[in-house]
């Protein structure tokens, strides 16, 4: 037999239709519903005094953040400069950026986003690159042969 929350002493027959919070009668409803408060924002439903919403929030796919402290990259995990220079200068890499204009203008505003940039890890540039590759069937083509060529390198 499980109590009510609210009274603790009877058996609970019901939940609240908006937080599944159970309760056992009409009185401790009224008292739960003065405490039960709809968020507009995202639909989740808390009490009053309560900190966490009952409906866990969705993790976010971008966190940045490690224990409220923003990371950085480590050195080693950088590529060497004659590797980068290696993948650049790859005859099937220019090509394909001399080929199309559209690559060597998005390749020109990346460089300059990650001029602009502040910090040890660019994020807004990070971020410019996954969107290119997710909607750009080019750059991703481009990105491809890039992490292709790093790989078979190191």
């Amino acid at each position: 037999m499980t109590t009510c929350s609210i009274c603790n002493e009877s058996e609970i027959k019901y939940k609240c239709p908006k937080c599944s919070f159970p309760y056992c009668s009409l009185p401790c409803w009224k008292i739960h519903q003065s405490q039960c408060e709809t968020v507009n924002d995202n639909n989740t439903t808390t009490f009053k005094g309560v900190k966490e919403p009952l409906n866990p929030p969705e993790p976010s796919p971008n966190v940045i953040y490690v224990n409220g402290r923003i990371p950085s990259l480590a050195e080693e995990a950088l590529p060497s400069e004659s590797l980068l220079e290696s993948i650049v200068e790859d005859p099937s890499i220019k090509n394909l950026i001399e080929s199309n204009a559209e690559l060597l203008h998005i390749m020109k505003e990346l460089v300059n986003l990650d001029r602009e940039e502040e910090g040890s890890v660019p994020l807004k540039t990070l971020d410019a690159i996954q969107q290119q590759r997710l909607h750009n069937p080019s750059f991703e083509k481009l990105a491809s042969m890039i992490l292709e060529k790093y790989y078979a390198q190191k």
